[in-house]
């Protein structure tokens, strides 16, 4: 895996379980992020698709356009069914990019790998559990399918023996038995942080392999209570010294300018930038409120020719930076129903310019962002929720708190 832009991969065909001097392959270009879970015809899946294209390439399957007959014709130059491009296609090379292509693996291309595993021995090692990764939020139970991976390297049927059914930080695992076993998994209360339990499993000639789950628990993003805020994104314009290939610091810029604008959905173009009154060497900050409908786990993506940073209550969620045309990047964050403090950060070097700035959450398919989720910022409300005089964390009562009932039952001490 290489973070440089080498402008794809390579890899040896039909060398998985076969040849392994040769079974590796290299992807480039990796390390900026990609939408997961996982989501078809997205532009920003660069990174799992020339991963799996190349690992396809090892376990035996070619170009989809080299089949008799071609899957597609997109290698060839002919993009006709380019909206139907597959992992191991060239479909993203088409106009639409990699919003082309399915994270999937056409018929042909499982008829190929499936033949080459067909085709080579399974080495049996002995027994082998393979450790396992899962992440949820606060509060909510995951579940974990373990043999998945397991089954994959034993040459041998294999079973769960045993299983904590407590973590290593209180949590709880409970065991459902069936075709494909799964582990339920419910945190601690209250707990965030990285979590672990581990199993044993069993083969046919009674050998046994012990591997860990671990967990990460994300903690949720507690709700910042405004006072009445105005629908609005305000937008700081600042100008840009020659050429410029990654983000500036802010804090030594002066801006140039301001607007509120509705929503951040700036197409790229190659005259001014928005409202900036300037085509090229522009920065930009976009800082307010968003208005988060529901708890739970929520996409958060942005989409920007040149480079941009995405941060929700402080914290990096999308890192978009660096020199590139119309890239949408996306990062996840679990959050509290209510307010958060919005930021995107911009820059535009030369050539065209744009930023949009898209969710994706509980209830809500992926859309740009609407201008009824923005606020200005305001009062933040300080509020002593259980008449203790402090304002130490209202540890959120999970999207069930109603300002305007409390304001008329508690302490509030005050605003900031």
């Amino acid at each position: 895996l290489n973070g440089r832009g080498l402008g794809g991969g390579v890899a040896w065909v039909g060398v998985t379980c076969a040849v392994p001097e040769w079974a590796y392959a290299l992807s480039s270009g990796i390390g900026y992020g990609f939408p997961y879970p996982l989501v078809d015809h997205d532009h920003g899946n660069w990174e799992p698709m020339v991963v799996m294209h190349e690992i396809g390439h090892n376990f035996g399957a070619p170009h989809t356009h080299d089949h008799t007959p071609p899957a597609d014709g997109c290698g060839s130059g002919d993009c006709t069914l380019a909206w139907e491009g597959t992992i191991m296609s060239y479909c993203h090379g088409c106009a639409g990019g990699m919003s082309n292509v399915s994270l999937r693996f056409h018929p042909y291309s499982l008829a190929s790998i499936n033949a080459h595993l067909a085709g080579t021995q399974c080495n049996d090692a002995g027994v082998k559990a393979v450790d396992d990764a899962a992440s949820t939020i606060e509060g909510m139970a995951v579940t974990i399918l373990p043999l998945t991976n397991d089954a994959f390297v034993n040459c041998s049927v294999v079973s769960i023996a045993t299983f904590d059914a407590a973590s290593a930080n209180g949590g709880s695992i409970v065991l459902t038995n069936g075709a494909s076993p799964t582990f339920t998994y419910t945190p601690a209360a209250q707990f965030s942080g990285v979590d672990s339990f581990t199993y044993k499993i069993i083969d046919s000639t009674n050998a046994v392999s012990l591997a860990t789950v671990y967990v990460t628990v994300r903690p949720i993003l507690d709700q910042t209570f405004l006072l009445s805020p105005a629908l609005g994104m305000p937008a700081r314009w600042y100008a840009l010294t020659g050429d410029t290939t990654v983000l500036p610091d802010f804090a030594a810029l002066t801006p140039y300018g301001s607007d509120v604008l509705a929503n951040i959905n700036i197409v790229s173009t190659n005259g001014n930038f928005s409202t900036s009154g300037r085509p090229d060497y522009v920065a930009a900050v976009f800082e307010g409120y968003i208005l988060i409908p529901t708890t739970g786990v929520w996409n958060l993506s942005t989409e920007s020719d040149d480079g941009s940073k995405l941060y929700v209550d402080g914290q990096l969620i999308v890192n978009n930076d660096g020199l590139h045309g119309m890239v949408d990047r996306t990062g996840q964050v679990a959050v509290e129903a209510g307010y958060h403090l919005y930021r995107v950060e911009f820059f535009e070097n030369g050539g065209g310019a744009g930023e949009i700035a898209r969710w994706e959450g509980p209830g809500v398919a992926r859309a740009v962002i609407p201008a009824s989720a923005f606020r200005k910022p305001g009062t933040v409300m300080q509020i002593d929720l259980d008449g203790d005089g402090t304002v130490a964390g209202h540890r959120r009562g999970r999207g069930s708190f109603d300002a305007s009932r409390a304001l008329g039952s508690c302490k509030c001490l005050g605003t900031r």
